[in-house]
């Protein structure tokens, strides 16, 4: 995909990429933070950190410097509730239109649906999910030149990396970003409103063209088994062709992807939602942290 082309290429450097994957998502990733650092790897080092939808409230984090071992996310879980029967339609709608997106040789058209009906849908206001507790910690913060946030115009369909020189408030970047449609509000930033960055990817790995390590974290499976749905191979496609267009460039990738207590935990990926599971997320990552440890620092290392 090439509908990022205008975004600089990323230093020369460690990439980290950071995927969608909702509240249990995010104390997931943290925990692999957490976990790695524990162990002398710093993902907070990273030259660049691209994150997508809770990735972006990770990444943001992260690239702020935050401690990895003292940030949960107990307290944001706390103030969201299960999805109702109505929002779970149209997360469905969602899906099947990212679907048709993947598919269609003019994505931005299919995506300027998916905007309409997050504009449509009946949420709280922008005012009230941008003072969520989820982007408390990064408030008012200067942003960091390491971190690029990935959004989606639900006007023109087009992909839109935001970074330091755009001149937008930190949290208003990273709310559009975890904007998920038909749950979260579209975010107002200029003349336009901008929803999740995974509308158009769960990874958006190839926003970090150019690097020469990365580390990218999927809260999806990446392995489609025998008997999965064709909707989930056909997205899968999308992040494995991201994955193999930085290796093509020589950059050296390794992949954390769900392990199997944390597919078993959310259901596959279905429960990815449910705020319940969140502590067990956080400890989850820890663990696979650990797991994964020599290969992520062998490759965190080599561009030291």
């Amino acid at each position: 995909m090439n509908d990022h082309a205008t975004e600089p290429r990323a230093p020369r450097g460690k990439a980290l990429v950071l995927g969608g994957g909702g509240p249990v998502g995010r104390p997931w990733q943290m925990g692999i933070a957490a976990g790695l650092l524990a162990e002398g790897v710093d993902l907070r080092e990273a030259d660049l950190i691209v994150g997508t939808s809770a990735g972006a409230v990770v990444g943001a984090r992260l690239a702020l410097g935050l401690d990895p071992i003292a940030m949960n996310f107990a307290a944001d879980a706390a103030a969201v509730s299960l999805p109702s029967t109505a929002v779970m339609a149209r997360l469905q709608a969602l899906m099947a239109g990212m679907i048709r997106a993947a598919n269609s040789p003019t994505p931005e058209t299919e995506r300027i649906q998916i905007g309409r009906m997050a504009l449509a849908a009946p949420t709280i206001s922008e005012d009230t999910s941008l003072a969520r507790e989820t982007f408390a910690a990064i408030k008012r913060q200067p942003w960091p030149p390491s971190l690029r946030a990935t959004t989606v115009s639900t006007r023109t369909g087009r992909f839109k990396v935001w970074n330091a020189s755009a001149g937008v408030p930190l949290e208003r970047a990273v709310a559009a970003s975890a904007a998920l449609p038909g749950m979260w509000p579209p975010i107002t930033i200029g003349d336009d409103r901008y929803m999740d960055g995974g509308v158009r990817s769960t990874l958006n790995a190839d926003v970090a063209s150019g690097c020469v390590s990365a580390v990218v974290v999927s809260c999806i499976d990446l392995v489609c088994g025998p008997g999965a749905p064709d909707a989930y191979r056909t997205l899968n496609k999308v992040l494995l062709t991201e994955i193999d267009g930085l290796r093509r460039e020589g950059a050296t990738v390794e992949i954390v992807a769900p392990s199997a207590a944390f597919r078993e935990l959310t259901g596959n990926g279905t429960r990815m939602l449910d705020v319940g599971l969140v502590p067990d997320a956080y400890v989850l990552g820890q663990r696979q942290a650990k797991a994964r440890l020599e290969a992520i620092r062998c490759g965190w290392k080599q561009t030291d």
